[in-house]
Formats: structure tokens, C-alpha cells, sequence
């Protein structure tokens, strides 16, 4: 084999071995931004939920005022009838609001979790194979080096 190729051939090794190392740190990069996605969407929901909380307990405030007078009116009640059942309207459509907020909560933290357990994996699985395979690379290409040096 002339020393031409035998130098194409390390140069080439040489350059996958970079190319592993390029991925372990690209690899690390990616897992860092999926997590900070994954922290974003997290408090999102956070938000969401305590919002939602916010409006049902603002809902059941606007209930309680026309329920106090609708239970003290003696006659020609029906325009605080009507006020109650709008507001109970509201404060179960609040309510319901506020359940479906929850769930999706819930749901989007157990997808998280699987999530986050297959990244830490991917992680470990990366930290020991991107350093073994980067040096068994290095080492076949001071092997052809060596066999460059030696003329063979």
C-alpha cells in the first residue's frame, strides 16, 4: 500500500475520531436543550393549572353573592335565578376547565419522566461508548501511522 493511501487512511480515521467526539458533545447539547424544552413546558402547565385554580375560585366568589341574595329575596327572584344559574354555568365550566388542566398536567409529567429516564440512558449509554470508541479510533490510527513510519 503506498504511503499516499496509508496517509488518506489516517487522515480519515483521524477525522471520524473527531467526528465522535463531535457527536458526544452535539449529543450533550441536544439532551441539554430537550431538558430546558422539557422545564419550559413544565412550568407552562404550572401556569396553566394555577390559572385555571384562579378562575374557579373567582367563579365560586360570583356564585356566592347572587346564591346569598337569591336565598334572602321573598319575591320577584327570578332575575337573581337567573344570575345564579349564569354564574354556575361559569363556575362549572371553571371547574371543568380546570380538572382538564390537570390531567394534562399529569399526562405531560408522566411523558416527561419516560422522557427524562431515555435521555439519562441515551447520557450514560454516550458518556461510555463516545470515549471508548473515540480512543480504539485514535488507536488504529497511531496503528497506521506506525505501519506508515515502518515503510511496510
Amino acid at each position: 500500500m503506498s504511503g499516499d493511501v496509508i496517509h488518506a487512511r489516517v487522515s480519515a480515521v483521524k477525522e471520524i475520531a473527531h467526528g465522535v467526539a463531535s457527536y458526544g458533545r452535539s449529543l450533550t447539547a441536544a439532551l441539554a436543550s430537550a431538558r430546558a424544552d422539557l422545564n419550559g413546558a413544565a412550568a407552562e402547565f404550572q401556569a396553566a393549572v394555577a390559572d385555571s385554580q384562579r378562575r374557579v375560585a373567582a367563579a365560586d366568589r360570583r356564585t356566592e353573592a347572587p346564591a346569598a341574595a337569591l336565598a334572602r329575596c321573598r319575591e320577584g327572584c327570578e332575575p337573581l335565578q337567573r344570575q345564579l344559574a349564569e354564574a354556575k354555568v361559569a363556575q362549572d365550566e371553571a371547574r371543568r376547565r380546570h380538572e382538564r388542566n390537570r390531567q394534562a398536567q399529569a399526562q405531560f409529567d408522566r411523558a416527561a419522566a419516560e422522557l427524562i429516564s431515555s435521555m439519562g440512558t441515551a447520557r450514560t449509554a454516550a458518556e461510555g461508548m463516545v470515549p471508548s470508541a473515540r480512543q480504539h479510533i485514535q488507536d488504529y490510527a497511531e496503528i497506521l501511522t506506525s505501519y506508515l513510519k515502518t515503510g511496510v
